[in-house]
């Protein structure tokens, strides 16, 4: 059976009209994981494309690490949302969150209804997270690696 790629609607993970990524200095990443489905919620198997992202200290204005004005804060994520858009992933895993709301400023210029997880922040408040146009469940941080 072919793999059947998820349609891209506004009311799933179509995104807002977008720059380039040539305005960013940290690329980002993105390939394709296929998922049979065990059950049969599915139709078959589902293509899922995965990214990954550094998003260089994603602060609020006003934060000692943040931007100084709140015009740069949105540069910053006019221009996030844009190379999203042109990846267009299902599942984006984000580095270098500083400020949860920060990332859920950006998920907010985003078409559709995402989904987000952050790890606990480490010392200096920084953090990792998912960003899912898919539901997420059974999230687990795992702190220690056996």
């Amino acid at each position: 059976m072919e793999p059947l790629s998820r349609p891209r609607t506004q009311q799933s993970c179509r995104l807002l009209p977008s720059l380039t990524r040539r305005h960013l200095p940290y690329q980002p990443t993105s390939g394709k994981l296929l998922v049979t489905s065990p059950n049969h919620h599915l139709p078959g198997d589902l293509v899922i494309t995965i990214g990954t992202w550094n998003l260089e200290n994603l602060f609020r204005p006003g934060d000692d690490a943040g931007p100084q004005l709140q015009a740069a804060h949105q540069a910053k994520l006019t221009a996030l949302a844009g190379t999203i858009t042109e990846l267009a992933p299902d599942v984006l895993a984000v580095q270098e969150v500083g400020d949860p709301e920060a990332l859920a400023n950006l998920a907010e210029r985003l078409v559709g209804t995402w989904h987000i997880a952050l790890a606990n922040p480490d010392g200096p408040g920084i953090r990792v997270g998912i960003l899912s146009c898919l539901p997420l469940s059974n999230i687990e941080q795992v702190v220690d690696f056996p």
